[in-house]
């Protein structure tokens, strides 16, 4: 769904242009079909049964796909490793269309829980590698903050929720304009996890909070033989990605239904100051 109160926040996702001009045939507050075009390079980025495609260059944007397409165009010289990217994520999304086994919905169901209570929100929130956000704001507690998710996938166009198609390395939202960022269960899935993370620290406010849940291996085995993720992170590796603007406030580990990896959460807060 495309509320026109997003073009406060949203942004051209390659060069941070701000405000993107909205064409659409009906200026309603609820927009299915139309186009933003970016006032610094022009680039056009399609609303599409309302949801905004934001996509860098890399992929296809002129329609709305539930899997990423890379656009025909791209010759990068990492287009090998978007490809693998596209496969990984290509298993998760099949095997979330398929039923869940029991043990895998009580461990789901408890970190739902825990991480609700862990992560309270107010204001503005940005759920970056949402999924279906119908499902994923349940790991949100709150009253009154305004919820936007974003994701590459686009599984259910139906969802009630603001939702934008785009990538976290890429994050189309402008400077300093979101109270609270939530990664869940994302670091590990993403190409760039740095990227990630300092594209989520650019669009914080001061002081704002950026909340993350993530596996943490006690044991490595290669990513390689892995179909859904690209890293395995150690609790130290995680950390030493994050952005020097971002103080750990808050740490939490939690039992995960292998020995060999547990569940972190992190809490930061965006300061001016370096962390040391």
């Amino acid at each position: 769904m495309f509320e026109t109160k997003m073009i406060e926040f949203l942004a051209c996702p390659v060069c941070k242009g701000w405000p993107l001009r909205l064409l659409a045939d009906k200026q309603d507050e609820v927009i299915t079909e139309g186009k933003l075009v970016c006032p610094g390079c022009n680039r056009e980025y399609y609303i599409i049964e309302g949801v905004p495609i934001l996509l860098p260059d890399l992929f296809e944007r002129r329609k709305l796909q539930g899997v990423l397409v890379l656009n025909e165009m791209y010759d990068g010289p990492d287009r090998e490793v978007w490809s693998k990217w596209q496969q990984k994520q290509k298993s998760c999304c099949d095997l979330y269309s398929q039923p869940l086994s029991e043990e895998y919905q009580f461990w789901a169901k408890c970190l739902t829980e825990s991480f609700a209570e862990f992560c309270f929100i107010k204001d503005s929130v940005l759920d970056i590698g949402c999924g279906d956000p119908s499902q994923s704001i349940k790991y949100i507690s709150g009253s009154n903050y305004y919820y936007i998710g974003l994701d590459p996938f686009v599984l259910d166009k139906r969802t009630p929720f603001p939702l934008v198609q785009g990538i976290g390395e890429w994050s189309p939202f402008r400077d300093e304009c979101l109270d609270n960022v939530t990664l869940i269960t994302t670091l590990d899935h993403s190409i760039l996890p740095h990227r990630v993370l300092k594209e989520a620290c650019r669009v914080l406010k001061p002081n704002g909070k950026l909340f993350i849940m993530n596996l943490i291996w006690e044991s490595h085995f290669s990513p390689e033989k892995d179909a859904f993720h690209f890293f395995h992170f150690s609790k130290q590796e995680l950390l030493n990605l994050l952005p020097e603007e971002l103080v750990v406030r808050e740490t939490q580990s939690i039992d995960y239904k292998e020995s060999y990896r547990r569940v972190l959460f992190l809490q930061t807060e965006k300061v001016r100051e370096s962390k040391e």
